[in-house]
């Protein structure tokens, strides 16, 4: 995915607002390959090496591609959680990859998630959203 300049600070943009949520410790958004394209972090808190985030990120770029292939017949897919002992973890569809999120446990999710849209939708150019065609 090659990504313009502005597109870029779009992204940085997000991210950092991402961030500003209480509770969450990690935005990134993530190709379809699972390369980062942009990733911010509060005190390096996940405590994962270089190695480790990376297997985390193609894991869930698997996944999502995945999860996708089922939008026609289904519905499109909006987001999907996985609750682990230490964090939450949020992935959203986003252009053709995914914006990883990473939260303290014990985090409200359900009122967590319409924050995260309207982040989104604040952050990011309405026509470059991605949409379901069949």
């Amino acid at each position: 995915m090659s990504v313009s300049l502005e597109r870029t600070q779009e992204i940085s943009f997000l991210c950092k607002n991402l961030l500003s949520i209480e509770k969450i410790i990690c935005a990134s958004v993530v190709n379809n390959r699972g390369k980062i394209i942009e990733s911010e972090f509060k005190n390096n808190i996940l405590n994962l090496s270089d190695t480790e985030l990376e297997m985390l990120y193609m894991q869930r770029a698997l996944q999502t591609s995945m999860i996708k292939e089922l939008d026609c017949k289904l519905g499109k897919w909006s987001y999907t959680i996985t609750d682990r002992d230490f964090i939450v973890e949020i992935i959203i569809p986003f252009d053709d990859g995914m914006i990883f999120i990473a939260a303290e446990s014990g985090i409200k999710i359900h009122n967590l998630i319409p924050q995260i849209h309207e982040i989104i939708d604040a952050s990011i150019d309405i026509e470059t959203k991605e949409s379901v065609s069949c």
